[in-house]
Order: structure tokens, then sequence, then C-alpha cells
């Protein structure tokens, strides 16, 4: 099964491996290192998604960051494959190493800088190679490091105007000298890992593995099934324009009032007011569902007795369930960024006034399920909603609106 099928049947999500590698990324940072291939295996085995799809996530993250050169290239680094990277860097590093050498050539007093510079970069490469896991892979990346160097060192020359190096027979005795020394280096490091101090790479994989495990075990502790109800005023502005402060004020205040009411009824919590508007929490779509339609039938009550502007409030709901984590178990409040949140507001948003839009997760939760709900439906972000009406609605349409207000005093 390749990676798009994986995707379309959910064993694979793109949400889960840009979060495990992000948590992969922390952990390497807070032990002084950075993203490797190891990092990249152990989120592949502990996403259960396919390695070649962790490393094109990689190459789409670098995107969503900053768009600095560096950053650009090493997200294109880490989105290549263990073996590319090796030879990408071999090249590198013998370009490095044959432009120092064409320069000291050229410019003889110059102190031994550019041979000290091309001797660190052969250090530090060859290092790097001998530490590759595969022979072959250490060898061939040593030829690429010993030829780039030499054909870097004649374009170099040439283009500084001193070309008296370009022998091709450096070119092949340097590249098989090269290819003999990452062999033998990453011979001898294989063979002395442990009293080198360094990890076995299956080791460092597997502890960074049980680290990411641990890691995400600690963050979805708060992880619950939670059910929101969204309530907005419809045409809250316009109600306002004209209308005497004070007379606002009170009035939005009993709507809050009787949301908050409706909500402690049946067992749920104000999530957040912003506005007009209300987002409020509940163990179970059923407990939301009775709290909408308290609010929406009450609220014939609230503009009887409690509103002073003098236009009817109408209002609009929608309800959605879902997991969120929270990062306090014991205050839902906490929850700030949820896709449950925004898909009932979304519905909210969709809903005909006076109506409760439920989602098809949340109707089939409810007894009765969606027919127990209404027959209309609307659609947001790929979600369906059932529309609830009340039975006054018919008559207020044929009447052209809600009956009005008795008179303020």
């Amino acid at each position: 099964m390749d990676v798009e099928q994986k995707l379309e049947t959910g064993q694979v999500t793109e949400h889960t491996v840009e979060q495990m590698l992000l948590l992969a990324e922390r952990l390497r940072e807070s032990h002084g290192g950075e993203l490797d291939d190891e990092a990249i295996v152990a989120v592949s085995e502990a996403t259960g998604a396919p390695v070649d799809y962790v490393r094109i996530a990689v190459s789409r993250s670098s995107k969503t960051k900053d768009q600095t050169i560096t950053r650009k290239l090493r997200g294109k680094y880490l989105s290549l494959g263990p073996e590319e990277r090796a030879w990408v860097m071999a090249g590198a590093v013998g370009a490095g190493a044959g432009m120092a050498y064409a320069f000291d050539a050229k410019f003889p007093q110059n102190n031994g800088l550019p041979m000290i510079l091309m001797i660190l970069l052969l250090v530090v490469g060859f290092s790097i190679i001998g530490m590759r896991k595969d022979s072959r892979v250490a060898t061939i990346a040593g030829a690429i490091l010993g030829c780039v160097g030499v054909v870097s060192s004649s374009l170099f020359g040439l283009f500084l105007g001193h070309s008296s190096r370009g022998d091709p027979i450096y070119v092949v005795l340097l590249t098989v000298l090269s290819a003999f020394l990452g062999f033998a280096i990453q011979k001898v490091v294989s063979r002395n890992r442990t009293s080198l101090g360094m990890k076995d790479p299956t080791e460092e994989r597997q502890d960074l593995l049980r680290q990411l495990n641990d890691l995400r075990a600690k963050l979805e502790s708060g992880k619950q099934r939670l059910t929101f109800l969204s309530v907005d005023i419809v045409g809250s502005t316009r109600m306002k324009a004209g209308a005497d402060p004070l007379s606002v004020e009170y009035t939005f205040n009993e709507y809050h009032r009787h949301v908050e009411r409706g909500t402690t009824k049946h067992g749920g919590t104000v999530h957040s007011t912003a506005g007009d508007g209300a987002t409020c929490a509940f163990d179970s779509p059923m407990a939301a569902w009775l709290a909408a339609k308290y609010i929406q039938t009450g609220i014939i009550e609230v503009n009887t007795f409690g509103n002073k502007i003098g236009t009817p409030i109408l209002l609009r709901c929608g309800i959605h369930c879902g997991d969120v984590v929270a990062p306090d178990v014991n205050d839902v409040t906490s929850v700030n960024f949820a896709h449950v949140i925004d898909v009932a507001a979304h519905l909210q948003k969709v809903c005909p006034e006076g109506g409760i839009a439920v989602s098809r997760h949340a109707a089939f939760e409810i007894p009765g399920g969606p027919s127990k709900i209404g027959s209309e439906q609307v659609e947001v972000d790929g979600e369906i909603g059932y529309v609830w009406l009340p039975r006054t609605r018919a008559s207020l349409a044929a009447t052209g609106g809600p009956p009005p207000l008795p008179e303020q005093a």
C-alpha cells in the first residue's frame, strides 16, 4: 500500500506526522543536536508512516517557517534519503576543500589559512563519512569527496587564473584514494563505536522513539471527548445601531445570563464569550442539544421581559463533538485551539435563524439520531449538519417576522 492509499484509509495523518516531527526536533534541540536521519526513522516507526512520507513532511514544514536560505537548504537536505544526503555532504565538503586548495596555490603569501581550512574540511568530511552505517555508502561518498575536490580545485583555479593543477591523473588518483579512506575509516569507526563514546544507530533510534512516546503520552494525558455549542445573535450590530447604550448593555447582559443559565442547567460550562457570541462545552451531545433547545425556546422570554432595545433577539446555534486535549484536565476553558470548536462555530454561521445545526457526528449520539433533529441539512468544512427549527418558525415566516415586543416603559 503506497503513501496516498494510507492517507486515504486514515492509517497515516499529516497532522500526526507533523506533530511527531515537532516533538522529535524539540527533543534533539534539548540535547544539543538537530533533526537527523535517525530522528526521521524514529518518527516513521512511531506513527506508522512510510519514511519517504516523513521526509516529505520535513520538506513541507520547512516551507511554512521563515523562508531563510539556511532553512530552505536544511529542509531540502533532510528530505533526501540517507545515501543521497551522504553524497551531497561529500560533494559540498569536496568543493569547499578544492576551492581552499586553489586559493592557497594562487596566493602563496596567505599565512597558510586556506590550507588549514582545507584540512579541517577534509577531517570533518571523512569523520562524517566514517559514521555511515553502510560501508558501500561510505566508499562512494569518499570517492565523491575526492573527485569533486580535484575538479573544484581545477575550476576555481581557472577562475583565479591559475590552472597548472588541472592534470586529469589527479582526478583518478584522489578519487580512488578518497574511496579507500572512506571505506577504511567507516570500518574502524563501526568496530570501535563503544570505545569512541558513540551510540549504535539502532540504539539511538530506539532511545528517541521511547522519548517520543513518553512525551506524547504526557501531552495526551488531557485528551477527552467533548461537545461544543456555539451560540450567536443574528444582526447584533444592526440591533445596537441608534439604541440607547444603557438599554443595549442591559439587554445583552440578560441574553448572556440566559445562555449561562441554559448551559449550567444541563451540566455544561461556558467556555468563552466573544462579543455577542458564546461557546459552551458539554460532556455529551445530548446535553448540548437540550441546552441549545432551552436557549432557543427561552429567548422568547428574554425578548419579552429583558429586551430594552425594541428589536427582538434572534439566535443561531451550532453543535459538534470530538476529541480535544486540555492543558488542564479539570478545566475545559483551557482548551483554546481545537478543530471541534471551529466546526461548531462554522455550523452556527450557516444555520438558519432560530435554528440549531447539529453535526452528523453529534447527531448520531443523540437518542433518535438525525431524524430526531430535522430533515433540513447544511454543510461546512466537509461536515453535514442536521437543522432543528422550532414549530413557531413557520408562523413567524408567514407573518413576516416575530411579533412586536411589548412597549417599553
